[in-house]
């Protein structure tokens, strides 16, 4: 009897282990996530940018809060734009994951930003729930 409990004990801690595990984000997953993000700004993608925001998403931007809706009205004037991430950090609880990073414009040049955000794990997949941006002013 001792020993059928201890089995079934230590079965269900490593089952559970397995599932939080599952359901963390990697930071590779996150990367993606936020290519298809400017992917989709730099191509005006529509589709793409619904499928990786969340219904509720936000984007705080200097004076200026976007959600889903408001970005896709704003993706033909940020067709061609190339976005250039650089130190990107990044951490996780469970099926949330922050993430903060240096964006430089390639195109245009001279202007940059300081950007963080949210990523759900849900159902569909990734999503994108908040972001940030602090733009910086370049002196080039």
């Amino acid at each position: 009897m001792k020993k059928s409990l201890l089995i079934y004990i230590a079965a269900s801690i490593s089952m559970l282990s397995c599932i939080h595990s599952s359901s963390s984000i990697s930071e590779s997953e996150a990367e993606q996530l936020m290519n298809n993000f400017f992917t989709a700004l730099s191509t005006a993608d529509t589709t793409l940018m619904n499928q990786i925001t969340s219904d509720d998403f936000l984007l705080y931007e200097h004076d200026t809060i976007w959600n889903t809706d408001s970005l896709l009205s704003l993706m033909p004037r940020t067709r061609d734009r190339i976005w250039q991430i650089q130190d990107f950090n990044f951490t996780t609880d469970g099926d949330i994951a922050h993430f903060n990073y240096y964006n430089e414009s390639g195109n245009p040049i001279g202007r940059s930003w300081y950007e963080s955000g949210l990523i759900t794990k849900t159902e569909e997949g990734l999503k994108l729930k908040f972001m940030h941006s602090t733009k910086l002013y370049l002196s080039k």
